[in-house]
């Protein structure tokens, strides 16, 4: 019996279902600034932080074992892109901190102007720094993913070459 390669998952996974999860990060992004307090954005930020540290771990782990001739740039720029996104996530989480410290000693009750300015500064920020991390997620991502779906494919052709 030949092994196929799976080009319908390959192909749905970073075609379809990638940039979906781009485009519901970057909604999350944009909005919970202004909705959550910290308590409920730290679990949320710890956990990416956590995982997207993982994801590094993982590229830089990978990256003598896939091919031990060759230097493979893909998971090395991977695992760049999952570090940047982590310190990223944590001056996200760093910003909505100096949010709360501000709303919380004072500064940001007073309804004057300069208020909503320091508000909509931190705000941006927020907005900026967060869709950089998750636009430095995907693209790590979509590097990893393609270099492991295309180590996948080399290998079930190896296998196929085999049983013939």
């Amino acid at each position: 019996m030949r092994r196929e390669y799976p080009v319908f998952y390959a192909t749905t996974s970073r075609y379809v279902v990638t940039p979906l999860s781009v485009m519901l990060l970057i909604a999350f992004v944009v909005t919970y600034f202004d909705t959550k307090s910290v308590a409920i954005l730290y679990p949320v930020c710890i956990t990416a932080f956590g995982i997207t540290v993982a994801m590094a771990r993982l590229c830089f782990s990978f990256r003598p074992q896939v091919r031990e001739r060759q230097i493979n740039s893909q998971l090395l720029y991977a695992g760049e892109k999952f570090s940047l996104a982590s310190l990223l996530i944590l001056q996200m989480l760093f910003i909505v901190f100096g949010r709360d410290f501000l709303t919380n000693a004072g500064v940001l009750r007073i309804g004057t102007w300069w208020t909503t300015l320091i508000y909509r500064i931190l705000g941006a920020l927020w907005v900026l720094v967060g869709t950089s991390a998750v636009w430095s997620w995907h693209w790590a991502y979509c590097a990893f993913h393609d270099e492991l779906w295309a180590n996948w494919k080399k290998r079930i052709a190896a296998i196929n070459i085999d049983k013939t």
